[in-house]
């Protein structure tokens, strides 16, 4: 089911022969309808659609009515993103035959989709889901027809909305753009473009039994002067071969490692990609090898390499499309982690459903700044053929897809989105009409450019700063509590702001799902900044040990305030040792708590369990080296236990306190004097209670 649903721009991408149009034609007039319908299966078989298409229309002039001929030109045209000739020839065939091609109804409304007809298109799908029945593909195909009707409904409403989407799109000229199609544009810095051609305006006859000297694709190199784009320099490196279509090339984020694809026909003619690797050293780029591990896999396709940082340390993520089995459609988007230390690929993962569909998904493009992956699909309610679609996350995390309708998208194919480091620019490429064209207006893909005049960059930032008017700051600063060890050293630390992981979380308004998207530390100011995306919804989560979880929630759906500042100075800061709780006394030999310590407790760990209902405290209690010591470790037990039962007396819940004796086993100071004698000021010190943060109620596992 998957192959009628499958969109022929994959093929159209590396199309070995169709550059070589009319190549097999002789004298067409002088050749027999039956040499001419040889010659055409021929030329499909090799292939040149472009030549089949030639024959075919020669023998169809002189039959009109045949059936299988007008289907396989249908077919034809559709290869060749002929739009207007393959809708005329599918409504010719359904007509020919109403039930033995009922097909023909779902393509020709297709087909007036990709030109633009969508009410047309949604007429025509709905009458073919009311006469397809009883069909064994009749579910699959009902619901490809409920997508595409949506597609159409979703093109109606989104080009109302065109003319407000502040978008300039440029077609490259025509030192970039040739009659081929250009694929795989990137960035080597802001003013260098690399991409992918045949480079050559013309059709050129080659031998079909000899391919040797036939012209392939290359990486070229243009280069912006004056705000306008120069191509046609060849890519330096031993990355282009000859006889091989070479094309999707890809940096690693450090520009130490180039990806990209070597393409060729495998013995059943099928279009087979694979993913090459070259390491720079010494500034020197070496001889591409192929991605080891799983990575590639023979006779099935790994291509439209795209890499991203990865928040795992000296990992890095490739992602990339493929038509390897255990896949959701036809082409998916996968991904492998790569260990840039050991030079190893993981094991391929598919993406999640939110990406991947039973269509085909390809030309992934990931941007590390926004966190979001850009893809082209054609499996879910798309404008046209294959739309360009954004999701934000990563690995198999993402938020749901979203097409970026109008301009980007347009009623034919749009595909190979990329965007520059400041977010204002990019390039995609595309077959809509008013590229420069071979055969037909829309047969071929070229560069455009697009920019966005006036783009608003948002941003986030902060700083951070302890709260001195907490509780347990002020319970510390007052020193209520003992903050000096017996040699005058600071018995804990306070931590310092600086250096503190600080987490922004995308929030999807549909479904507040959160997805990480940036982390960063503070610097030595405390100071913290993030840059954002325009009418999002986001939070930012400071989860550090020693400091209390503490979250922000914000937005830009405000346009006059793009860079916001966040008010995160008031934090609360943990201590990591334990906190002396003064004047807990017990008579000798007892745990009961005297009024005295009763009134300390409501004065200190009661107020600040109070104020500060998330931590979970370890009580404990201390002896000095009185008794034995599993009397000590019983006494200090029953004692830390009696302290917990009074502030769970006190509304404390018991899922908040833990009771620990610890008995002499842990000494402030010694208990005698270095000659041996008793030190009674040093015993003193030693009979204590503490209570010491251990946890927090809820933590969020996946900050």
């Amino acid at each position: 089911m998957k192959t009628n649903f499958v969109t022929v721009i994959f093929s159209i991408l590396f199309l070995f022969n169709s550059y070589l149009a009319h190549s097999q034609l002789t004298a067409i007039e002088n050749i027999k309808p039956w040499q001419l319908k040889s010659y055409a299966k021929s030329a499909e078989r090799s292939g040149d659609v472009y030549s089949a298409i030639s024959y075919y229309e020669a023998y169809e002039a002189e039959f009109p009515n045949d059936l299988k001929i007008a289907r396989d030109l249908a077919e034809l045209y559709r290869k060749a993103r002929d739009y207007e000739k393959a809708s005329f020839s599918y409504l010719k065939t359904y007509h020919l035959d109403i039930d033995k091609y009922k097909l023909s109804l779902f393509y020709y409304a297709q087909m007036e989709k990709m030109q633009g007809n969508y009410e047309r298109a949604i007429e025509y799908f709905e009458r073919f889901i009311k006469e397809y029945r009883d069909e064994k593909d009749e579910k699959e195909y009902r619901k490809l027809a409920n997508v595409e009707i949506a597609g159409c409904k979703l093109a109606l409403d989104l080009y109302e909305k065109k003319s407000k989407q502040r978008v300039i799109i440029n077609h490259l000229n025509s030192s970039i753009n040739k009659a081929h199609i250009e694929l795989s544009p990137t960035y080597i810095n802001d003013n260098t473009l690399l991409y992918a051609s045949l480079a050559t305006d013309s059709l050129r006859l080659f031998p079909v039994d000899d391919t040797s000297g036939w012209p392939v694709r290359k990486f070229f190199i243009a280069r912006r002067q004056n705000n306008e784009w120069y191509g046609g320099n060849k890519f330096i490196g031993p990355f282009n071969k000859k006889g091989i279509n070479t094309g999707n090339g890809a940096f690693s984020p450090d520009g130490e490692r180039f990806y990209f694809n070597r393409c060729e026909k495998n013995w059943q003619n099928k279009i087979i990609c694979h993913l090459f690797v070259s390491y720079k050293v010494n500034d020197k780029w070496q001889e591409p090898i192929e991605a080891s591990g799983s990575i590639n896999m023979e006779n099935y396709t790994t291509t439209q390499p795209s890499v991203a940082l990865s928040w795992k340390k000296n990992k890095e993520i490739v992602y990339f499309s493929s038509d390897r089995p255990e896949g959701k459609g036809g082409m998916d988007i996968w991904y492998s982690l790569y260990d840039t230390v050991n030079q190893v690929f993981s094991e391929p993962k598919n993406l999640s459903r939110k990406i991947n569909t039973q269509g085909d998904e390809i030309t992934p493009f990931y941007d590390n700044i926004s966190k979001s992956l850009y893809f082209s699909s054609n499996g879910r309610p798309n404008v046209g053929g294959l739309d360009i679609f954004k999701a934000i996350g990563e690995e198999s995390k993402f938020q749901a897809a979203e097409n970026l309708g109008f301009p980007y998208n347009s009623e034919a194919d749009d595909l190979y989105f990329v965007v520059n480091k400041n977010e204002s620019e990019g390039f995609l490429v595309s077959n809509r009409p008013g590229g420069t064209s071979l055969i037909n207006e829309t047969c071929c893909d070229d560069i455009y450019s697009f920019f966005i005049p006036n783009y608003i960059h948002y941003s986030v930032s902060g700083i951070l700063e302890e709260d001195e008017n907490n509780i347990l700051q002020q319970y510390i600063s007052n020193q209520a509590i003992d903050t000096k060890n017996e040699k005058g050293e600071e018995a804990f630390k306070t931590p310092r702001l600086q250096d503190v992981l600080v987490s922004l979380y995308l929030i999807d308004k549909n479904t507040m799902e959160t997805v990480l998207i940036n982390k960063s530390r503070t610097n030595h100011e405390g100071e913290y900044n993030f840059t954002l995306m325009p009418d999002k919804d986001y939070k930012i989560i400071i989860n550090e040990d020693g400091i209390f979880t503490k979250e922000y929630r914000f937005n830009t759906h405000n346009s006059d305030n793009p860079e916001i500042e966040l008010d995160t100075t008031a934090l609360v800061i943990m201590p990591d040792q334990p906190l002396v709780i003064k004047n807990i006394y017990y008579d000798f030999d007892r745990s009961t708590l005297s009024d005295i310590a009763k009134t300390s407790i409501d004065t200190t760990l009661l107020k600040i369990l109070s104020q500060i209902p998330k931590i979970i405290v370890e009580i404990s209690a201390h002896t000095d080296n009185k008794g034995n010591d599993a009397y000590n470790l019983r006494l200090s037990q029953s004692r830390a236990e009696s302290v917990v039962k009074y502030l769970v007396s006190k509304g404390i819940s018991s899922d908040r306190l833990i009771a620990k004796g610890y008995g002499e086993t842990r000494p402030l100071v010694p208990n005698t004097f270095p000659d041996g004698s008793d030190n009674p000021a040093g015993r003193e010190k030693n009979r204590r209670t503490e209570f010491r943060i251990v946890g927090r109620v809820g933590e969020l596992d996946d900050h």
